[in-house]
């Protein structure tokens, strides 16, 4: 099963043997400013999330596999004709769309936890008490229903109830109906969340003084960028790795959450309206590029990357303890 936002479609339906899968996608990203357009058959399902600077993010699923990224939205395009997909087009507010694109990946961390010992007010408020962003499933005994509750920080950002087709619900009504239900008929429930990783402190970035330093930081994502698109088992494209990395440290440096709509990076240029000095945003930036330079075994060519622009950059950029 995919988790997927589907709020009022701007069109749904559709029949993928008679569309263009390119030009579909191609026209709804300029209809859109960021959306997702999904794809279901009988042996398949899929999604493809985008917003006005390009794909976001892909997600194939069948019985057999599920992959992510470049390859799932080949995937899908290529099976357009074969998989026979009913397809809907639905638009996202620019503010959540990182969210639904870290949903795809968030991990399962309670499972099977009974209704009869664990209340599920308690558990909603334990989401809110520690900030979570994530989900909660739900399965009902005897009534046959399920549904979804959404949190993005802590905070409820809505429901999915299978007696409402599965449509995004951000009604209290509809919630506590659920809630309501799980009291008298019983179920279990499954909590999964997107991953919040604190940095270790030997691990913290150098703070940067300087002038024109976000400038300088362009130039080394748009750097990254390039030899990241090089790696082919990368899973995903730059902005929504870069979007879940600065997800992982929000809360050593908030002001780089994409949900805090202080930070954006978009056709190759850093957009950044927050109160935070240009050295801590620098010094975010350097974090988030060393732990997926690890993470995607590219450390050898990012320290070479790195080399280079210190060497451009070095009487502008001074980084204590390292010799530019």
């Amino acid at each position: 099963m995919i988790v997927f936002p589907k709020e009022e479609p701007v069109i749904e339906n559709l029949n993928s043997f008679y569309l263009d899968g390119p030009k579909l996608l191609e026209h709804y990203q300029g209809q859109l400013d960021s959306g997702a357009i999904h794809f279901k058959s009988a042996v398949a399902e899929g999604a493809v999330f985008f917003d006005k600077d390009g794909l976001l993010e892909g997600v194939y699923e069948s019985r057999q596999e599920k992959i992510m990224g470049k390859e799932a939205v080949e995937r899908l395009i290529r099976s357009t004709a074969s998989d026979n997909y009913t397809i809907g087009v639905f638009k996202i507010a620019a503010d959540e769309i990182y969210f639904w694109t870290g949903i795809l990946g968030a991990k399962r961390v309670y499972e099977d936890l009974s209704a009869e010992f664990t209340d599920l007010d308690g558990l909603i408020r334990k989401m809110a008490l520690e900030k979570l962003s994530g989900y909660i499933e739900i399965a009902l005994n005897q009534a046959g229903e399920a549904g979804l509750i959404f949190f993005r920080n802590g905070l409820i950002l809505g429901g999915a109830y299978s007696r409402k087709n599965s449509r995004l619900d951000r009604s209290r009504e509809s919630r506590d109906a659920i809630i309501q239900k799980a009291k008298e008929k019983g179920g279990v429930f499954h909590v999964s969340k997107i991953s919040a990783v604190k940095p270790e402190a030997g691990d913290k970035a150098p703070d940067i003084q300087g002038q024109n330093i976000l400038g300088s930081m362009e130039e080394l994502l748009v750097v990254f960028e390039k030899l990241m698109d090089r790696k082919k088992s990368t899973k995903g494209n730059f902005g929504t790795l870069l979007g879940r990395k600065l997800i992982d440290l929000a809360e050593t440096y908030p002001f780089l959450d994409p949900f805090a709509g202080e930070f954006a990076y978009s056709g190759n240029r850093i957009h950044f309206g927050g109160n935070a000095s240009e050295g801590k945003v620098a010094e975010g930036l350097l974090a988030a590029l060393s732990s997926l330079a690890e993470e995607n075994g590219v450390q050898a060519e990012f320290r070479s990357s790195m080399d280079g622009w210190f060497k451009k950059h070095g009487r502008s950029l001074i980084m204590p303890g390292v010799n530019p």
